[in-house]
């Protein structure tokens, strides 16, 4: 069990719980798992056993304890359950960030998404078609990735005669998302030119 009270176990080293050496091998994985939630809010599965380079199985079993014991929380967004941390409060855990924010995050988490998002924070509203062109994607892949960024609340669609007009619902917090879990885009050098240009 993971000693809550206080949480030093969290930003210390949980070696320091081992009772043995097999004990202290899988707290340390416990740990890095952890670690790596914390530094990258709404990351998913298969990003957790990919990046730590653990087995499925292995990652899959401490996500359960940490879940089981408050520090760790879940979110399906589409076909993913996503991770985020949660910290102590005056009296209990309570979750880092908001629902709205987790749903932001594991949008952002995404190479379109997150470059719709970019092209919107540095030009404000764009059309359907502005956007497919300046992300460099098919019509039907901008309208897929749309309409789920619609569904959590992160754009807003808006109709005009033939042209579907597109705005983020709160920049502000799309921007402090950005900047504050330190999102880069892995996209071309014009991109982390606009990543520049918004400030980030």
């Amino acid at each position: 069990m993971i000693d809550l009270e206080p949480l030093d176990c969290l930003v210390l080293p949980v070696v320091a719980l081992a009772r043995g050496p097999e004990d202290a091998l899988e707290l340390q994985a416990r740990q890095r798992i952890f670690d790596k939630v914390r530094e990258r809010p709404g990351i998913h599965f298969s990003e957790i056993v990919r990046e730590l380079d653990y087995a499925p199985t292995t990652v899959r079993y401490h996500l359960s304890v940490l879940e089981r014991e408050g520090v760790l929380s879940s979110l399906e967004v589409g076909r993913y359950l996503r991770y985020y941390p949660r910290e102590q409060g005056e009296r209990f855990l309570r979750d880092v960030l908001s629902p709205e924010e987790k749903r932001a995050l594991a949008m952002l988490r995404q190479r379109v998404p997150l470059a719709v998002a970019v092209e919107l924070l540095v030009n404000g509203e764009r059309t359907h078609g502005q956007l497919t062109t300046a992300v460099g994607v098919s019509p039907s892949t901008m309208t897929h990735h749309l309409k789920r960024m619609t569904q959590v609340g992160v754009v807003q669609q808006a109709r005009e005669g033939r042209e579907v007009h597109v705005s983020l619902v709160r920049p502000e917090q799309v921007r402090e998302l950005l900047k504050k879990y330190e999102i880069k885009p892995d996209l071309a050098d014009t991109a982390v030119d606009v990543f520049e240009d918004v400030g980030l």
